[in-house]
């Protein structure tokens, strides 16, 4: 147990950052996109690199699951995001995308928020429950 941790707290293993952080904001954030781009590139199905675009720093993301390990399998919405950023292309810029990918991460939400239900992680979830703010 590490330092300054609370006695049998720690988050189950075989949850994804993404997950883990459905449950713990009770919705879904842009923040659990960055954090599963993150995971999938520690995990070998995404290459992140930095490179110099038009305007400045640029990152190129660049599809790896025809070479990622065998063991590590992806879930649902990880699919959907991967299939999202690279229609048709094994790479492409961050900087390139943008309008086209509002319906893959309102799609990414949906299946990341139904998990958490099928898992028992988040009670049912209806439009109707949302803050006058939206959340």
């Amino acid at each position: 147990m590490q330092a300054g941790q609370p006695k049998g707290v720690t988050p189950p293993e075989d949850l994804r950052p993404a997950q883990l952080g459905i449950v713990l904001r009770g919705r879904v954030i842009l923040g659990h996109v960055t954090a599963t781009l993150v995971d999938l590139a520690q995990r070998g199905f995404l290459g992140l690199d930095e490179v110099q675009g038009n305007t400045g720093p640029d990152w190129l993301l660049t599809d790896l699951r025809d070479h990622a390990t065998l063991g590590s399998r992806l879930l649902r919405f990880e699919v959907t995001l991967l299939d999202g950023l690279f229609a048709r292309q094994s790479a492409v810029r961050l900087s390139e995308l943008g309008q086209t990918l509002i319906p893959v991460l309102n799609r990414f939400r949906t299946q990341l928020r139904r998990d958490a239900v099928r898992h028992g992680r988040l009670r049912r979830w209806r439009r109707d429950q949302r803050s006058p703010r939206g959340e």
